[in-house]
C-alpha cells in the first residue's frame, strides 16, 4: 500500500549524515522515484537518477543508500565497463558488469555531498521513469542499460 505522495522525500544524506531518516510511508510502497544531488562545491540540485520498482522501493533505495554510504569508491577493482547513460553522455568511471549499482553510488559519493531520494508517482510504469529521466535528464539514468545495449 502507497502512502507516499509525489514529491515527499524518501531519505536526505548531506555529507554523509542522514538528515531526513528512511519516509516509514515508503517501506512496502512501489512506484517512480527519483534522486537528487549537490555536487560538491556547488549550490544547485541536480536530477541523478530514476528508477521504478514494481516490489518494494524500500529494498532498492536502501541498497543504494548503503552504496554511497559505505561502499569506498577507491577500493573497487578496476572496472572494465564504461559507464554509459541513456542519453550517451559517458563519464570517467569504469565499473565491473553485474555490480554496476555499487560501482555508481559510491561514485556518486565521491563527488556528491547531498542526495535526496524523492517519490515521483505510485504507478510502476517505465513510461513514467522514462518521461521524467528525459524531462530532468537525470545524469546517471540507464534506462536498465547503457545507450545503444540490449538488455539482457
Amino acid at each position: 500500500m502507497n502512502n507516499l505522495e509525489p514529491g515527499e522525500t524518501i531519505i536526505e544524506i548531506r555529507n554523509g549524515k542522514v538528515i531526513a531518516p528512511f519516509n516509514s510511508k515508503a517501506l512496502g510502497a512501489s512506484g517512480v522515484w527519483t534522486l537528487y544531488g549537490i555536487r560538491i562545491d556547488e549550490t544547485e540540485e541536480q536530477c541523478l537518477n530514476v528508477g521504478v520498482s514494481t516490489k518494494t522501493l524500500d529494498d532498492e533505495i536502501l541498497y543504494d543508500v548503503a552504496c554511497y554510504l559505505y561502499v569506498d569508491f577507491k577500493g573497487l577493482e578496476t572496472g572494465t565497463e564504461k559507464y554509459i547513460n541513456q542519453f550517451n553522455d559517458s563519464y570517467e568511471f569504469k565499473y565491473v558488469d553485474e555490480q554496476q549499482v555499487a560501482y555508481l553510488y559510491s561514485y556518486i559519493a565521491l563527488h556528491y555531498n547531498y542526495i535526496r531520494f524523492e517519490y515521483v508517482n505510485d504507478r510502476n510504469s517505465r513510461q513514467i521513469e522514462k518521461e521524467y529521466a528525459h524531462k530532468n535528464h537525470a545524469l546517471y539514468w540507464r534506462n536498465g542499460r547503457a545507450f545503444g545495449r540490449k538488455n539482457k
